[in-house]
């Protein structure tokens, strides 16, 4: 598991309900999200849809 890292997108199945990433790496990626971001919309690369 990656070490205190937070996360607010609830939408990843990587998300736990006290805002922690729970993936063993995280991939940092290019940002695709429409400008500005949408509140559902990340940058993670690690990103998995629950």
């Amino acid at each position: 598991m990656a070490k205190d890292v937070r996360c607010s997108v609830t939408t990843c199945a990587y998300h736990d309900s006290n805002n922690k990433c729970l993936a063993k790496e995280i991939k940092v990626s290019k940002c695709n999200c429409s400008s500005p971001c949408d509140e559902q919309e990340t940058e993670c690369g690690t990103f998995k849809l629950k």
